[in-house]
């Protein structure tokens, strides 16, 4: 880069003009000097004002003012000599550390017509009026004899020579604009997002001069991701990398032979398209240039030069415009601060400091600097791969990838845990057995099948059952009701109510003898279990009456077709909670909400090891502690199994609040409704205490807290929050 045209030709002429112009005088069109080139300097780019003035005398001022027309005066806040000896602020403004402007900024306060540092003016000590008395000095806000420690008296102000802008490294040195004082030297002061970076710039005559200027090492062809790295012929730096394309939200811009990157929202001289630029006073917002910024930004103005600044957080315009806060420090709602709020942290970048979270911020990832990769954000300081759907991140670095850990034969139940030869993963566990109620089928082609109820797979897989026949518990027959087994007698099927069909007692052809019944599946003397003996044709047997519809109530007693026996009464309809099931006239009442063989509808059984439970067939084993997954209706959020029984289970958030769907997260683990909830006050099973994990629980808080509605899922919690799923 050999001349200040050339820079402003670049696609980052918005950020060189707003911080390398930022180095000029611009009060009084004072000549543009790149910093470290100041006429009479004291450090590198700062003004040693003691003997600028252009004047001579045998009774000089005191440290910290100059001589201006036969009167010291300190040029840091004199109205008429601001910066130099004859530059007059205009009517309203005011002299603010050596610049006009409209109002006192650096930490100072309005005292009159003039800007004062309250801790330090003789004048105006600890408030505007209050004066010290001959032979004192103003330090920390009080009069005193002598200075703290680490001050020097400079004009009876005592000041930090290592840090004040007006008397950088010596009394009377002061600092040009868009310069902070750092270690007693003025050095140049970026933008957040820009970099000092040393270039060449027009000298005298065309001599060439060396000067620092700010540019944005993301988009700058010159310095690519680094000062003087500059992209080769053809190429564009697109996010701190030379490429032939521009990457993000940038365009590729051409101006005159110069090819270069350009956001279009916000640069003032790409605004919407390339080369439309936005003229004085205004700046791009959206791309389109406006009179106003959008969002908390305001409109600034430097040398002719508008732009938008967060005047909350932005260190080179911090509370107003041109108010840069000193390396170290950050602007934090309007005021240079040593600290940042909430969870943040102070990084620096070049000259420039701001306020991270190192546990989210994508660009800054645990330490100041570090940036994640594309498809990746930033977890409590660790870059992680980014999963969207039910699936979970496995692997590290440039192995990570995305896995469904409930069905993944290679990741089941956790990254890594493959499932053996001929096992399936279902529901995070590998076995030959499927979710729910299904089996493993199939050698070539694996898949589920209900081996209760599906007839090419009726009992074993491949069993199919024939034309006519239906699978009814696991086995080929014609369809019985109810209780009823289908038994078979000279090639004839029938149905038989095993626990009491004398003919067929307790196995299909078993007969009873005389004088004996068959009682719950025994042929016995009398009748058991709540039976009553009954006769036909001279045959005892036993019979419910309070649900047999040939036997309701008393023996011999049948119901009409379309009624049922309940509670010993025939009646259309079963008992309260009671379905009506079966076909006439072998009717029966049942409840579906615990019947094993009528789980939530009529006919619907249970497979072997799972129970009934509130309408549903459930698995009597516990989730696996430390199972996890993602909210149903929110990706990103994750969960994890604290403990578990067959009695309850406790259930926490894993990564972060949210808004948990947790009855729907109970129900696929095997439970059927929530039970008590409460916060984790940000801990993952437990409540406030550190290093708590599904692993190593905590305390439990079940105070009821998160609550906040519910949705077609169910139940909602909200926040950082645990609860309890029942069956």
């Amino acid at each position: 880069m050999s001349s200040i045209k050339t820079a402003m030709q670049r696609g980052v002429l918005a950020a060189i003009i707003a911080g390398a112009l930022l180095g000029a005088c611009s009060d009084n069109d004072r000549p543009l000097e790149p910093a470290g080139q100041s006429g009479a300097t004291g450090s590198a780019g700062q003004a040693n004002l003691a003997g600028a003035a252009g004047e001579s005398s045998s009774d000089p001022c005191v440290s910290g003012q100059v001589k201006c027309d036969a009167r010291c005066v300190s040029v840091s806040s004199d109205p008429e000599n601001c910066g130099e000896c004859g530059t007059q602020c205009e009517t309203g403004e005011v002299c603010s550390q050596g610049r006009c402007a409209l109002t006192c900024g650096g930490g100072t306060s309005k005292c009159d017509t003039r800007c004062a540092d309250l801790n330090s003016d003789p004048s105006n000590c600890g408030a505007c009026g209050d004066a010290c008395d001959a032979g004192e000095v103003c330090s920390n806000g009080k009069c005193a004899l002598n200075c703290a420690a680490q001050q020097s008296e400079c004009a009876g102000a005592c000041v930090d020579t290592q840090t004040d802008r007006a008397n950088c490294g010596e009394c009377g040195s002061i600092c040009s604009a868009g310069q902070v004082c750092t270690a007693g030297e003025c050095v140049l002061s970026c933008q957040q997002g820009l970099n000092a970076c040393s270039a060449d710039l027009d000298g005298a005559g065309g001599a060439p001069a060396s000067g620092d200027v700010c540019v944005d090492l993301k988009r700058d062809n010159d310095n690519c991701g680094s000062c003087d790295h500059a992209c080769a012929a053809g190429q564009v730096c697109s996010d701190g990398k030379c490429a032939v394309s521009c990457g993000g939200t940038d365009s590729k811009c051409v101006t005159e032979d110069l090819t270069y990157c350009a956001n279009l929202k916000t640069d003032n001289t790409n605004c919407g398209t390339c080369g439309t630029s936005c003229g004085a006073g205004t700046v791009c917002s959206d791309g389109k240039c406006a009179t106003s910024c959008g969002g908390p930004s305001s409109i600034c103005t430097i040398d002719n030069v508008s732009f938008c600044a967060n005047l909350k957080t932005d260190n080179t315009n911090c509370g107003t415009c041109g108010t840069s806060c000193g390396a170290g420090t950050v602007c934090s709602d309007g005021k240079c601060t040593t600290s940042c709020g909430g969870a943040s942290s102070i990084c620096t970048s070049g000259n420039a400091s701001y306020c991270a979270n190192l546990q989210t911020d994508n660009t800054n990832c645990g330490t100041c600097g570090t940036s994640c990769d594309a498809g990746e954000s930033c977890n409590n300081g660790h870059c992680e791969i980014t999963c969207g759907g039910a699936s979970s991140a496995c692997g590290t670095g440039d192995n990570a990838y995305c896995a469904n850990l409930g069905s993944d034969n290679t990741n089941c139940g956790s990254c890594g845990s493959a499932c053996g030869a001929g096992e399936v993963c279902a529901n995070g566990r590998c076995g030959v057995t499927c979710g729910g109620a299904d089996t493993f089928c199939g050698a070539s082609t694996p898949y589920c099948a209900k081996l209760q109820s599906d007839n090419a797979n009726c009992g074993a897989c491949g069993t199919t059952c024939s034309a006519g026949e239906v699978c009814s518990n696991g086995e080929c027959t014609t369809t019985c009701g109810g209780v009823n087994s289908m038994c078979s007698k000279d090639d004839t099927d029938y149905c038989a109510n095993l626990k009491q069909d004398n003919a067929n007692c307790g196995t299909c052809g078993n007969t009873c003898a005389a004088g004996q019944m068959c009682s719950e599946g025994a042929c016995v003397v009398t009748c058991g279990g709540g039976d009553a003996t009954c006769s036909l044709n001279g045959t005892n047997y036993c019979a419910d009456l309070k649900s047999d519809n040939v036997n309701c109530g008393t023996c011999g007693t049948t119901c009409g077709a379309g009624k049922v026996c309940s509670n010993g009464a025939c009646t259309t309809t079963c008992g309260a909670n009671l379905a009506t099931c079966g076909t006439a006239p072998a009717q029966y009442c049942a409840d579906t909400k615990t019947d094993a063989a009528n789980c939530g509808s009529c006919g619907n059984v249970c497979a072997a090891g799972k129970a009934c439970l509130a309408g549903s067939c459930h698995s009597l084993a516990p989730p696996n502690v430390c199972a996890s997954g993602a909210d149903p209706g929110d990706a990103n959020l994750t969960w994890t199994v604290c403990s578990a029984s067959g009695a309850e289970a406790w259930v926490s958030m894993l990564n972060h609040g949210g808004q948990f769907h947790a009855e729907a997260i109970c129900k696929g683990l095997g439970y059927t409704r929530l039970g008590v909830h409460g916060g984790t006050c940000g801990t993952v099973c437990g409540y406030c205490q550190a290093s708590t994990s599904c692993s190593a629980n905590g305390n439990k808080n079940f105070d009821g807290g998160g609550s906040c509605g519910s949705d077609a899922l169910g139940v909602i919690l909200c926040n950082t929050v645990m609860w309890q799923c029942l069956p």
